[in-house]
């Protein structure tokens, strides 16, 4: 553990809060009213949308117990470990079982909240959380879990520092999205105009080509190498099919040999038929894969063959509007949106000559080159500022955000006199008690 700043001491999460609180076991009713129960979905997101936090389908009989209070830190100790959010002025709430409650006792609450943000931290919730097959947090590694602590004076001038930094920066990050959600209204829009031609005649696409469903292969045979598989998240809203380490998974080399009728070549067309939402115009997705692709097609993901018609074109068609409000009747209501080849049968594709569409597919892609061009710019930026963000936190952690004043009470004087209010809270009969197997030991 390197060395602290002047006036620094090294302590844990448990030294310098309350004992960590495990929430209360119950379930969510949505539709009810009453005492609000706060779950790990609800605190991911940065901020606390209460109106949407349910209600407690029972209330624990020692509801003083759990009651959140401004301040409060709740800490995810599943599913998204290690996530936190400081409680600012909460409705009658209680926090569930997968969240830990921490309350900063004798520093600020929101130095102790933006530490558990910061890199230090989560290299930290990762080491405690590995060699684990469902990941989590306990209470007890939260509490050993390190932190540099400052004066508190430097407390309070590191998160006045934070604050301004990042309120800045999200200010100039809330624009990012939004010009990147217009350069897709702009594909859309450029599209849409030149695939809305009245005069084209429009053929039903199962008369215009063949499609073919993929195949459920076995998740616990994939595999570091092999033959690659295609799966939705492979398929990107640009029309590209993309690989990274994230997106592959790879099947050995001999399903490829068993099944060649679902091995995808390049330029083919391939369109997703199953999403979450229909929200990212994820479900019918359509792409076409690159030079000297090779990969296997696997379930919910489709192969769409014309049998005349040029590919680039076809795909065009798919992305019009036009196309993405006839997914869009397709909506049942269900969790997860699903579509069928047997529905996409019966859409009309527009079906000019076939030299009339490869000279709206060179016009199309011309004008797409300049749109773009703008999404490598955004998301540069976009990364920029979430490296921008990890650096002003890594500083603040370490002392080189705000200059150290030799006037501050050091923290190590904080800590002792922490300890001894710790100590002088305990009842009599306890550190009697304490005091005893100390001696035994």
């Amino acid at each position: 553990m390197s060395e602290p700043p002047p006036g620094w001491a090294w302590t844990t999460l448990g030294d310098v809060s309350e004992k960590p609180q495990y929430g209360w076991t119950t379930k969510a009713n949505p539709d009810g009213n009453g005492v609000r129960l706060l779950r790990t979905t609800d605190i991911t997101a940065g901020s606390i949308a209460w109106s949407t936090v349910p209600a407690c389908t029972e209330q624990p009989a020692d509801l003083e117990k759990y009651l959140l209070a401004t301040n409060d830190i709740v800490v995810s100790r599943a599913g998204s470990v290690g996530a936190s959010i400081r409680v600012v002025a909460p409705p009658p709430a209680v926090f569930a079982s997968y969240l830990i409650r921490l309350r900063a006792a004798g520093i600020e609450s929101a130095y102790l909240s933006w530490f558990l943000h910061s890199p230090l931290y989560w290299n930290q919730i990762r080491d405690a959380a590995a060699g684990i097959a469902l990941l989590n947090v306990n209470a007890k590694k939260l509490a050993a879990i390190s932190m540099p602590l400052p004066p508190l004076n430097e407390q309070r001038r590191i998160v006045a520092a934070i604050e301004e930094h990042l309120s800045r920066l999200d200010a100039a990050e809330a624009s990012l999205s939004p010009a990147l959600l217009r350069t897709e209204v702009l594909r859309s829009a450029l599209i849409t105009a030149f695939m809305e031609n009245d005069d084209w005649p429009r053929t039903y696409w199962r008369e215009a080509g063949r499609s073919q469903n993929g195949r459920a292969f076995p998740s616990r045979d994939y595999s570091a190498t092999g033959i690659r598989l295609l799966r939705p998240g492979n398929l990107h809203v640009s029309g590209r099919v993309e690989w990274d380490t994230k997106n592959t998974r790879c099947l050995p080399e001999s399903y490829a040999e068993e099944h060649p009728r679902f091995l995808v070549g390049e330029n083919e067309l391939v369109m997703n038929l199953t999403a979450q939402s229909l929200k990212d115009e994820f479900l019918g997705r359509v792409c076409l894969t690159q030079a000297g692709e090779r990969c296997l097609l696997n379930q919910r993901i489709a192969r769409l063959t014309p049998n005349e018609a040029d590919p680039r074109f076809v795909m065009y068609a798919f992305k019009s509007r036009r196309f993405r409000a006839f997914v869009n009747s397709l909506n049942k209501g269900s969790l997860i949106q699903h579509m069928f080849t047997s529905q996409l049968a019966d859409y009309e594709l527009p079906m000019p000559p076939l030299e009339e569409q490869r000279r709206i597919v060179v016009e199309i892609e011309e004008r797409l080159g300049a749109i773009d061009a703008l999404r490598p710019a955004i998301e540069r930026a976009q990364r920029k500022g979430a490296a921008l963000r990890r650096s002003i936190l890594e500083r603040a952690f370490s002392g080189e955000l705000v200059p150290q004043d030799p006037s501050d009470e050091p923290a190590s004087v904080l800590l002792e006199r922490m300890r001894a209010n710790r100590a002088a809270a305990v009842p009599p009969r306890s550190r009697r008690r304490r005091a005893t197997k100390q001696k035994a030991s």
